[in-house]
């Protein structure tokens, strides 16, 4: 079975993270397939934008995230003072969630491990996470030691892998 690639997108405020919903289906992190010769920040941008009518300022790389099916490429999104999220295309609601109700909420095995990797960052990080990459790898050991490796299965470093280089805030297609 081929995995398949995602540009996932956190969204978050004052200790909140945006979430996404189809019908009848669990919450998740905004985001979606990468179209063919499209980059991976492209893609991030343009499913935010599809499903959530927001219109980001930036995405920042922070991680991958591997689960059993799919690969996450993880972002975080810039997004202007005035943005209302509004549910558009196959999503039927959005809203806006404490990161210590994510664990309790009907969401996907993935959403939840990269909620909680980006939950410990922000605990560690400033909170407008100027340096995110400091605080994501001080999550990852913390994490690593707490889950005694049952996390470390899922959550992958950025490396090489089937013709991707990707590079901590940066990324290229081979």
């Amino acid at each position: 079975m081929a995995i398949k690639h995602r540009a996932t997108v956190i969204c978050h405020e004052a200790g909140h993270v945006l979430l996404v919903a189809r019908t009848l289906s669990r919450w998740a992190l905004p985001g979606g397939r990468v179209k063919p010769g499209e980059t991976l920040r492209d893609a991030a941008l343009r499913e935010l934008r599809e499903e959530t009518s927001l219109h980001a300022t930036n995405v920042t790389y922070l991680f991958q995230f591997g689960g059993i099916r799919t690969r996450h490429y993880v972002f975080v999104a810039t997004l202007p003072g005035d943005a209302i999220p509004k549910p558009a295309n196959e999503i039927e609601r959005c809203g806006w969630f404490p990161v210590s109700r994510i664990a309790s909420l009907p969401a996907s095995v993935s959403t939840r491990g990269i909620v909680q990797l980006m939950g410990h960052a922000m605990g560690h990080a400033h909170a407008s996470l100027k340096r995110p990459h400091e605080g994501m790898r001080a999550a990852r050991r913390r994490l690593r030691k707490q889950n005694a490796g049952t996390l470390g299965a899922h959550e992958h470093a950025p490396t090489r892998k089937r013709g991707h280089a990707v590079k901590r805030g940066k990324q290229s297609l081979r």
